[in-house]
């Protein structure tokens, strides 16, 4: 009789442990019928089964993944992430591919609320996906991208500024031109767009760029021309400066700016134009025929 309890327990820990057995082959017949269901396409009988075969076994992080990966294929990205996040968190050892899928899911995600125009979730969904993978070149480009939209600006040109010290890529050098632009760093503007078409020569909105800031610069130059053909010199100055900083290369501008600052009797100044065109393509011929520009633009 003493002996009874203990033969009670004996045949109750066997007993769970058969019905634990029966769960888990159960779940593992279900976690197959939803993988071919999967393939088949039938998504939401999938996810049932799936479901099903976690509500008997818990503790398997490999169906929390497959349902994770089913809630995906079904555009939920939310129950996705959820359930890659816990299959992670379950498992008895760090699974970087899963690491690296629940990233893609966090980005795939932004990018779907960014078309949306939840520029807010966009960027927080982005950041998780960095959190996992801090070194995607891709997902830090995109994070800009969110912040440009929300108009953080100065953020975002620290960020390029960073960027920039480990990947050399046209698209970073045309985001901060664009940026330079936006703050007024016309000059600094020039010079990126033109970084960007050494490293990409066919890129179309490089080109872009470098055509509205020819445009402005020869626009400034028009003004500039007309302010000094009526007695305006000091307008003219300003006007052709403007020209200079959009377009450095131009010795023309440099070269008229000289020619109106001697008018003015600011020699040094004049000096320092002259000799600074000489240092452009193109300088020396600006200088010798300033009977040109200058002088025919003034007659």
């Amino acid at each position: 009789e003493r002996n009874q309890p203990s033969t009670c327990k004996i045949n109750v820990t066997n007993t769970d442990n058969k019905l634990k057995q029966i769960k888990a082959q159960k779940a593992a017949r279900l976690v197959g019928e939803a993988c071919e269901e999967m393939k088949n396409n039938n998504l939401l009988v999938a996810h049932v089964k799936l479901t099903r075969a976690i509500s008997m076994k818990t503790d398997n992080a490999n169906y929390y993944m497959l349902r994770g990966e089913c809630c995906l294929q079904l555009c939920d990205f939310n129950d996705s992430i959820t359930n890659y996040r816990h299959a992670i968190q379950i498992s008895s050892e760090i699974i970087a591919e899963w690491e690296e899928r629940l990233a893609y899911i966090y980005f795939l995600h932004s990018q779907i609320l960014y078309d949306e125009q939840n520029y807010h979730g966009a960027l927080k969904q982005v950041n998780n996906a960095l959190q996992y993978l801090p070194g995607k070149y891709s997902y830090h480009c995109r994070r800009i991208a969110y912040m440009f939209a929300l108009k953080q600006h100065k953020t975002c040109l620290e960020l390029v500024e960073k960027l920039l010290e480990t990947h050399e890529e046209a698209e970073l050098y045309i985001l901060r031109a664009r940026l330079n632009k936006l703050f007024g760093y016309i000059t600094k503007c020039f010079y990126d767009v033109h970084k960007a078409l050494e490293l990409d020569p066919e890129s179309i909105q490089a080109q872009d760029i470098v055509d509205e800031l020819n445009k402005s610069a020869e626009d400034c130059r028009t003004v500039a021309v007309n302010q000094a053909l009526n007695g305006n010199i000091a307008e003219a100055i300003s006007k052709i400066t403007v020209s200079i900083d959009t377009n450095p290369t131009v010795a023309e501008y440099t070269v008229f700016r000289g020619t109106l600052l001697r008018q003015q009797g600011q020699y040094d100044e004049a000096i320092d134009d002259f000799m600074r065109a000489l240092t452009n393509r193109g300088g020396q011929q600006a200088l010798l025929g300033r009977a040109t520009p200058a002088r025919s633009d003034l007659q």
